[in-house]
């Protein structure tokens, strides 16, 4: 982990914002239920393929849940700005 410099922290702050503002417009929700649904039917579709790939759609799946939060308090903040400056 890279120390922190409190100097720095003006434009940390910025980039991880603008990081945030990326999650607002992705179809996070869609891509959760997507993933489950190979998670439903992969075993039987293809079980090969499943068992090989199966580990890298719970770390996505994981990741994903995640952003999925973030995303919701991106919304949040963005409501609350909005209905500050109306």
């Amino acid at each position: 982990m890279p120390d922190f410099d409190p100097r720095q922290y003006a434009a940390a702050m910025q980039r991880l914002s603008m990081l945030a503002g990326l999650l607002d417009d992705e179809p996070i929700t869609e891509m959760i239920e997507y993933a489950d649904r190979i998670h439903a039917v992969g075993p039987f579709v293809d079980p090969t393929a499943y068992h090989r790939g199966s580990q890298n759609i719970d770390d996505q799946l994981r990741l994903l849940r995640v952003l999925k939060k973030v995303q919701g308090v991106v919304r949040e903040l963005k409501a609350e700005a909005g209905a500050r400056h109306a």
